[in-house]
């Protein structure tokens, strides 16, 4: 028993009980003894290290998310749309929109209406529109749709645009939404 004295080491952490692996504190050298003073020294600068070098790459890891996520938003909903829901009803809902594409500005968009989140009408901006706050140059739609019960509705037109070709259509809001009152 004399024997086991001198090997323990002091330095360790088990659990509550005694029972379990014996963690030691210090690294122990080839020799099995604890490091010496000097050699401890060099341990934090080694974690300081390590630390260092993990954030960085998690550093790194969020910046390429980040580009990654702007450049499908760029790819996925390519052009962008300016325009403006500017009178909707019972019957019928109004507006202009046109591409912020210099290529494309006279070009007729696509729109879809959804009145209260649930798809109602779709067409094209392809007339002149001379109502409202729109230019003369935009070009305005004039979307019909079946009688709306009476109450309180809420009317958002789109814009659809094709990305990647035509694999993908993906829809963009014109202006805000619209508020307006079935009697």
């Amino acid at each position: 028993m004399s024997d086991a004295a001198p090997r323990a080491q002091t330095d360790t952490e088990t659990d509550a009980g005694g029972h379990g692996l014996r963690v030691p504190f210090s690294a122990p050298t080839k020799s099995g003894l604890p490091l010496s003073r000097s050699t401890k020294s060099l341990v934090p600068r080694a974690r300081r290290a390590l630390v260092a070098a993990v954030a960085m790459k998690l550093t790194l890891d969020l910046l390429f998310v980040c580009a990654l996520a702007v450049y499908a938003q760029t790819i996925s909903f390519g052009p962008h749309f300016d325009g403006a829901l500017e009178y909707a009803d019972g019957r019928v809902a109004r507006g202009w929109v046109r591409h912020l594409d210099d290529d494309n500005l006279s070009d007729a968009v696509e729109v879809q209406l959804y009145i209260d989140g649930r798809f109602a009408a779709a067409g094209y901006s392809d007339s002149p529109f001379e109502h409202g706050t729109a230019p003369a140059e935009r070009l305005g739609f004039n979307l019909s749709f079946g009688q709306l019960p009476p109450g309180e509705h809420e009317a958002r037109v789109y814009a659809v645009s094709a990305s990647r070709g035509v694999a993908r259509l993906t829809l963009r809001q014109i202006g805000g939404p619209l508020r307006f009152v079935v009697k």
